[in-house]
C-alpha cells in the first residue's frame, strides 16, 4: 500500500507515519527520469542531492507521541520503576520502585546473618531486569503506536 497524499510506501501502517493520512492504492506516477538517467542539472551517475527520497530524515521521520528508548533506560538508571512510569505502566513502576526499596533495605539489614547477600543478589537482578524490561516496554509501545496510529496504553 502507499499512502495517497505523500506517495510513501506503507508496507504494514494503518497510518502514513509521514502526513498521518490513511494509505490508498498505490499512485500511478511516472518519473521525470529514468534511475540511469541524471535530472537536469545533476552529473551523470550520482543521485539527485535534493530528492525527497534521499534525505534520512525522511526515510525514518520522526513520529509525534512516540517514546525515546535512551531515556526509558537512562530513567531506568537513575531510580528503578521510573522508566516504567514514563512508559505509562505506572503502577508496574510503583511497585519495582517499592520492591527494590523494602528488598534492598531486608537485604542491607540482615546482611550480618547472611541471608542478606542473597537478597541483595535479588535486589541487582531485579534492578537489571527492570532496566531491560523499560525498553522493551518503550520498543512494544513505539511498534503499536506506528501500526495503529494510536498508542497501545
Amino acid at each position: 500500500m502507499f499512502c495517497s497524499h505523500c506517495e510513501r510506501d506503507l508496507p504494514t501502517f494503518r497510518f502514513c507515519p509521514v502526513c498521518g493520512n490513511p494509505p490508498g492504492p498505490q499512485p500511478n506516477v511516472t518519473p521525470q527520469y529514468t534511475p540511469q538517467q541524471a535530472p537536469p542539472n545533476q552529473p551523470q551517475g550520482q543521485p539527485p542531492q535534493n530528492n525527497y527520497y534521499n534525505n534520512n530524515y525522511y526515510q525514518n521521520p520522526p513520529v509525534l507521541g512516540t517514546k525515546s528508548e535512551a531515556l526509558a533506560i537512562i530513567l531506568s538508571l537513575l531510580l528503578a520503576g521510573v522508566g516504567q512510569m514514563y512508559m505509562g505502566k505506572v503502577g508496574r513502576g510503583i511497585g519495582i520502585l517499592l520492591g527494590v526499596i523494602i528488598l534492598g533495605a531486608i537485604g542491607g539489614a540482615t546482611i550480618v546473618i547472611g541471608i542478606g547477600f542473597i537478597i541483595i543478589i535479588i535486589v541487582i537482578i531485579m534492578f537489571i531486569w527492570q532496566i531491560i524490561d523499560a525498553y522493551n516496554l518503550c520498543k512494544k509501545y513505539n511498534s503499536y503506536l506506528l501500526q495503529n496510529g494510536r498508542p497501545p496504553w
